[in-house]
């Protein structure tokens, strides 16, 4: 988070407004979602303790049943409310702007969002602890670092090709 973050500040305070925004509204799933994930980390441990499989078997179709009409029920409100929503943070043109090209990919995820909190509650139930440990250093080293890579890259070449037209020199190490 903090990487994402210092990534988002990289373009000035409507980029880290932006990001501001989207989290807020992600974590809007997520705190739903985590409610079912709960209910699956008490169940699904109370039903693998009895070796009851097929009780564990229909809360795992159920929970991820809901987690999925969640995220996809969050993705079409947001999508439906963009504009409001936007208005309801900022006022901002700047922020506006980025939030509207970020918007997509909020609205896209919030069904995998939904359905990753579920299925951690019931990682947890089960008590497959090294599963998700492993899980999560393979997705930072093989999907977010090199994203925020690309995307602090890209970031530089864009604000170094903003500085050029401007006629001032741009350095990573200007503090951008």
């Amino acid at each position: 988070l903090a990487l994402a973050v210092a990534v988002g500040n990289c373009g000035g305070a409507p980029s880290l407004a932006a990001h501001a925004v989207v989290l807020q509204l992600w974590m809007i799933t997520s705190y739903v979602t985590d409610g079912f994930a709960d209910v699956g980390t008490m169940l699904g441990s109370r039903y693998l303790g009895a070796s009851q499989s097929e009780r564990m078997r229909g809360l795992t179709l159920r929970l991820a049943a809901l987690g999925l009409i969640t995220g996809i029920g969050a993705a079409g409100a947001m999508g439906a409310g963009r504009e409001t929503l936007i208005r309801a943070f900022t006022r901002d043109g700047e922020t506006a702007a980025q939030l509207r090209a970020a918007w997509p990919l909020l609205c896209a995820l919030q069904p995998i969002n939904a359905l990753v909190f579920v299925y951690d509650g019931l990682l947890y139930a089960t008590m497959s602890f090294r599963f998700v440990r492993n899980a999560l250093a393979i997705g930072v080293l093989l999907l977010f670092a090199p994203a925020l890579l690309l995307t602090t890259t890209r970031l530089d070449a864009d604000l170094a090709a903003a500085d050029a037209v401007r006629g001032n020199s741009y350095s990573s190490s200007d503090g951008y």
